[in-house]
């Protein structure tokens, strides 16, 4: 059995969808592997600003 990982970087502007879909295929496809489960997990980051506008973490790292 066969194990790989990677992180993928998706760097957004704003609210909304965000295809990523070519990055992994491309990735998945250098690991040569023919058969197997893909499972992706998706972090989700984002920054928020408070009245003072100073800019805090939406989540902890």
């Amino acid at each position: 059995m066969k194990q790989v990982q990677n992180i993928f970087e998706i760097h957004t502007q704003g609210q909304g969808l965000y295809e990523f879909s070519r990055e992994v295929c491309d990735w998945s496809g250098l690991q040569n592997i023919t058969c197997g489960l893909l499972t992706l997990f998706i972090r989700q980051y984002f920054g928020v600003f408070n009245n003072s506008g100073e800019c805090g973490s939406g989540c902890p790292v």
